[in-house]
């Protein structure tokens, strides 16, 4: 065996490996220094997390065309079978066909975005593209080319309808999900002053693939009347592979089984901030001890009128629960308040 092996890198060429323990007819690739936990989470925080959004998208670069010169082709192939194929089912597949002919970019006219900005107009007037990432002003959502349901989004969404810090909220999300948005695919996710319903909600995140998940005054309601919201662990339900959250809300709701939550991953960052709800500290703990990722970051901080009894009674047991942690080299960070321990 180890002969034929040595005949074939004769003749298909060298074969680079990365053991030590190489025969003398193999090559030994160049080996990269591993990164220890310590050093790999500090990286993931000094980059906030954010930093998988500024990575460049694949270029897509689609050809300006005169639609008023396009002209009927015949078709070598039937025509339900055409119809099928510039179906805007798989959006990868029709992204690419796009480019490939004049066809289906006049009868498939969906904008394949991989990030999408939406903001509000006293930040930004107008809308940006730039290769296949888009910067829109909310107000412009009703012009052209965004006049129609035609949006898809692959990658990341962020949707910031406030132009002052205690802007309350809107259905502007609601609006563009029904009037604008075909589809949407995004791992990354930062909403802001917004009220939407489950089934919107789902529609965001149904996909079950978002990894950084950001709601900041963000109300996500059950029924019609407005009058009953989505728990915490409900939303998580909706997220399995969640490895960033953080949700910034006065009016949260929990049920208190956050320790019966199923992820396929740990945590590397978790935030709650504004707290009203009392949040059962053996609970936490259990959750804490399960999805905390080593050196990862947790904090609640609770609303400034929330119970000090209660709080500080909280606090001290959390504290307690991770200064026993073990392995101590990996204990994550605690945020209790406005410090980390």
């Amino acid at each position: 065996m180890k002969e034929k092996y040595k005949n074939e890198i004769k003749i298909y060429g060298p074969i680079f490996v990365k053991w030590k323990n190489a025969f003398d007819f193999e090559n030994v690739a160049e080996r990269i220094q591993t990164p220890t936990g310590q050093e790999y989470c500090d990286r993931l925080f000094t980059k906030k997390a954010k930093s998988k959004e500024d990575e460049k998208p694949p270029k897509f670069v689609c050809l300006k065309v005169d639609l008023n010169k396009i002209f009927s082709q015949d078709w070598s192939l039937p025509k339900p079978i055409i119809r099928y194929i510039a179906s805007p089912t798989h959006p990868p597949t029709s992204e690419k066909l796009l480019q490939s002919c004049k066809y289906f970019l006049k009868y498939n006219s969906v904008l394949y975005c991989y990030k999408t900005s939406f903001v509000h107009e006293r930040w930004f007037g107008n809308y940006e593209i730039k290769e296949n990432s888009f910067l829109i002003s909310i107000s412009s959502l009703n012009s052209p080319p965004f006049n129609k349901k035609n949006i898809y989004i692959s990658n990341v969404l962020i949707f910031h309808d406030a132009s002052f810090s205690n802007t309350p909220c809107s259905s502007k999300l609601s609006e563009t999900i029904k009037n604008n948005i075909f589809q949407c695919d995004a791992k990354f996710i930062d909403i802001s002053n917004q009220n939407l319903s489950v089934k919107e909600f789902q529609f965001l995140v149904g996909h079950g693939n978002v990894k950084y998940l950001v709601l900041d005054n963000i109300h996500i309601f059950e029924n019609s009347e407005n009058d009953d919201k989505m728990a915490l662990e409900e939303i998580f339900k909706m997220t399995p592979k969640l490895e960033y959250f953080s949700i910034d809300n006065s009016n949260l709701k929990m049920s208190n089984t956050l320790s019966k939550v199923e992820f396929t991953q740990k945590l590397i960052y978790f935030s709650i901030g504004k707290c009203s709800v009392i949040v059962n500290v053996n609970d936490y703990c259990t959750f804490l001890k399960k999805y905390a990722a080593p050196f990862s970051r947790f904090s609640i901080i609770f609303e400034f009128t929330f119970d000090k009894t209660l709080k500080k009674d909280f606090e001290e047991t959390v504290k307690n629960f991770v200064n026993n942690w073990k392995p101590a080299d990996e204990r994550p960070k605690i945020g209790l308040g406005r410090k980390w321990y």
